[in-house]
């Protein structure tokens, strides 16, 4: 008879899924199906399974700006920061990313899928900028200059389209910084 229990430590057991600590049971968060068992004076048994539904990642979380990355001629992924309230969500276990044109000098894409509490998936784009100034005619690209840095790397395309020359003054000492990168 549950309306007579006595209300002390002692008198009941609160359990989630197999787990008590007398009426201080630790309760699930993360989603999935769970079970409580309430045990009365070792001789009542009530359980019941309830479900604890992921949170969907593209309406609850934010995620802070992806910043421009420097062309490296390899893949660049970036360290992005994602935040369900207070909480900072941690990669592999909470979300995966998958990356797409990440190599190339230009817009990339990446996809953030929910893992375990969180499912869903959000899509966000970052870029990716050159220290070259070029200038893109007819669908190809013409290196015209360098603007400085520690390294020069010339990417072998740009914006989708191929390098395929790069102009004479380019890098001579006196054009190095006449030129203008034009917009990406």
């Amino acid at each position: 008879d549950l309306e007579n229990m006595e209300n002390s430590d002692e008198s009941y057991k609160l359990s989630y899924d197999g787990l008590s600590n007398f009426y201080n049971a630790s309760v699930p968060i993360d989603a999935g199906i769970h079970t409580a068992t309430l045990t009365y004076k070792e001789n009542i048994t009530i359980t019941r399974e309830f479900t604890i539904k992921a949170k969907d990642i593209s309406t609850v979380v934010t995620v802070a700006d992806i910043e421009d990355q420097e062309y490296t001629g390899e893949e660049i992924k970036t360290n992005i920061c994602i935040k369900d309230g207070n909480y900072t969500l941690i990669e592999e276990k909470d979300y995966s990313v998958l990356y797409e044109n990440n190599t190339r000098v230009g817009v990339a894409s990446l996809g953030i899928r929910g893992i375990d509490k969180y499912e869903g998936e959000i899509q966000r784009e970052f870029r990716i900028t050159t220290n070259v100034q070029y200038e893109i005619n007819k669908n190809e690209v013409i290196i015209k200059g360098y603007n400085g840095g520690d390294k020069l790397i010339i990417p072998d395309y740009i914006e989708g389209y191929p390098v395929t020359e790069i102009d004479s003054s380019a890098f001579s000492a006196n054009s190095m910084h006449e030129h203008s990168m034009k917009e990406i």
